[in-house]
């Protein structure tokens, strides 16, 4: 039997003060600004973004794995 392999992927959007246009992007890096893909104009950051495994560890176990007995990826 095969087994499901899968990864996750924090998803950033973003939304454009001057021409209200949104982008995403997927494991965004850290930085201080970024340009609008649209029209041109450099944001700063209203805050840092959080890091992508933000959230604290799970303890081991049957109940926090990702993968169910028979290999399914559960959501």
């Amino acid at each position: 039997m095969s087994h499901v392999r899968f990864s996750i992927e924090q998803l950033h959007h973003f939304h454009c003060g001057a021409c209200s246009g949104w982008w995403s992007i997927g494991d965004a890096p850290p930085r201080d600004h970024w340009f609008c893909p649209w029209c041109g104009t450099q944001l700063i950051n209203a805050g840092p973004l959080p890091p992508l495994n933000s959230s604290p560890e799970a303890p081991e176990g049957p109940e926090n794995n990702p993968l169910l007995n028979d290999g399914l990826a559960i959501d």
